[in-house]
């Protein structure tokens, strides 16, 4: 139990921020030394090995009985970043979209959603089309949108947060992050067209509105790979090395944009620390107005 909790920590920290899919067996084989014709076989036990504490006397028959966890962590560990990345792109969800007394009508991938008005025009407006986004750097309004609301479910938030005044984006991500964004935006848009319009259906029809089942995701089937997390048809494989290929080709060509970013979350940042400080300046202010009030 405590090895399988050790996995889960160093596929989340070490494995996924380089490896989004392992979908060959040779990935898990048991392989010590790196083989010089294909470095890939063995190579999650190897990395793992290196960062588990306690690995056993037979490092085979360990790696054996953990093949499972590392799988299921990784697996779980993708899951819960498309999950977020679906519910960025969906907008802030507020209440469950409930038609009348009818049941809810449900997706392979989450139930429909009802936004209050103003949130949902207000996403509308600032989600980028598909199209924009995928030109990466070529378009700063489009690079800013996927690093604001959607890099941190890849990288995390703390990191996200600690790096994006300090550093250009490149500095503190690899090719597979952004890749792996594109991905998951590609698989569902159709669902957030579809979905768009049936709220938009619901705000003229009123009650008489039936909500209809959304079409399916582009490349995930409503099969489980690890009880909740869908399985991914073998295109997606190869759409994620094209894009890949495209981030690694945009990261050289895209240093101007790269900048632009930075110097922007620089003043944002700058506007949030003196916020801080008013507040932090105004609160002794407030007590003493509070001591002087319950005085009277």
């Amino acid at each position: 139990m405590a090895d399988c909790i050790e996995i889960g920590r160093v596929v989340r920290k070490t494995i996924f921020p380089e490896i989004k899919f392992a979908n060959s067996e040779k990935f898990f084989d048991y392989q010590p030394v790196r083989d010089k014709k294909d470095g890939s076989i063995g190579m999650l036990f190897r990395r793992i090995r290196s960062k588990v504490a306690t690995v056993g006397a037979n490092e085979e028959e360990w790696w054996i009985d953990m093949k499972k966890a590392v799988k299921d962590a990784l697996q779980k560990k993708r899951g819960t970043v498309c999950q977020a990345i679906k519910i960025a792109l969906l907008g802030k969800l507020t209440c469950i979209l409930l038609v009348g007394r009818d049941q809810l009508v449900a997706n392979t991938f989450c139930l429909l959603y009802y936004f209050y008005k103003a949130e949902w025009k207000k996403d509308k407006t600032a989600v980028p089309s598909l199209e924009d986004l995928q030109k990466m750097r070529q378009s700063f309004e489009s690079w800013k949108f996927l690093c604001d609301k959607l890099l941190s479910a890849v990288i995390g938030a703390k990191a996200f947060n600690q790096n994006c005044a300090a550093k250009k984006v490149t500095e503190f991500t690899n090719e597979t992050d952004i890749a792996f964004i594109l991905l998951i935006l590609e698989n569902n848009w159709e669902n957030r067209d579809a979905l768009q319009q049936q709220l938009a259906l619901k705000e003229t029809q009123g009650e008489a509105f039936r909500a209809s089942k959304l079409p399916k995701t582009k490349w995930t089937s409503s099969s489980s790979e690890s009880g909740h997390n869908p399985g991914w048809d073998h295109e997606a494989y190869q759409r994620y090395n094209e894009l890949v290929h495209q981030e690694l080709h945009d990261r050289e060509h895209g240093v101007q944009v790269e900048g632009l970013y930075r110097t922007y979350r620089t003043q944002k940042d700058g506007n949030k620390r003196r916020k801080l400080q008013q507040l932090q300046m105004a609160q002794p202010v407030c007590s003493y107005i509070s001591q002087m009030a319950s005085n009277w």
